[in-house]
């Protein structure tokens, strides 16, 4: 097993390649939302599971007020 590098953008699931992420995104925060003729934005916006809010994203550096 080799090192995790690529993070979902939706969930906090981690991927060692491309295309384990592609797989995972594909199943779990796409198709779930595809309906006969269009994608439930909505639905999706709420089964959000990452809080961006709560992570540091500035790198680790507390931003200045």
């Amino acid at each position: 097993m080799g090192k995790k590098i690529i993070m979902c953008s939706q969930c906090n699931e981690e991927f060692e390649n491309g295309y384990e992420y592609r797989m995972h995104w594909e199943e779990k925060h796409f198709y779930p939302y595809i309906g006969k003729a269009s994608f439930d934005y909505e639905r999706a916006k709420k089964d959000l599971k990452r809080d961006y809010a709560k992570e540091n994203i500035s790198g680790g550096k507390k931003e200045k007020s």
